[in-house]
């Protein structure tokens, strides 16, 4: 039992030292500095967690210019504070998502989730090789729809 106590802690105190290397991330990255400081470093979790704020803006200007609202007529309804699951959802009722996008944005707000409520999620990714290497996939495809 000592030594899963043990193993636990070790593994914990890694994920606190990944955890804290990558706490310094500035959201007004544009997707080529995403992609070089970040997924070509390896640092996979937090270029995730950066493309996703950069789809929920992109998700909440289309809606916005499909309804043809401001910014602040958005927020009078309730509309402005919402998040990367409620925005694609609705782009995706509105057809403003490309059909070829859709399963990687899902898995991209499922993935987001992941790294903000499951404890040892963004260790799994960072050291997971299988894992690392489809989320690395995924910003790729998504950094594809932010672009197109």
């Amino acid at each position: 039992m000592d030594g899963e106590g043990d193993e636990a802690n070790s593994l914990n105190a890694e994920q606190e030292d990944h955890e804290s290397v990558s706490t310094e991330l500035t959201i007004s990255k544009s997707l080529s500095e995403i992609r070089r400081d970040f997924v070509d470093e390896g640092e996979i979790a937090p270029a995730l967690l950066l493309v996703s704020v950069r789809v929920e803006r992109e998700l909440s200007s289309r809606l916005r210019e499909h309804f043809d609202l401001s910014v602040s007529e958005l927020e009078g309804l309730g509309l402005g504070t919402e998040g990367l699951g409620y925005y694609l959802s609705r782009c995706n009722q509105h057809d403003l998502v490309a059909e070829e996008y859709r399963e990687d944005l899902e898995e991209l707000k499922n993935e987001r989730n992941g790294l903000a409520h499951e404890e040892g999620h963004y260790y799994a990714i960072q050291t997971n090789e299988q894992k690392h290497e489809e989320m690395r996939a995924l910003i790729e495809n998504v950094i594809e729809f932010l672009r197109d």
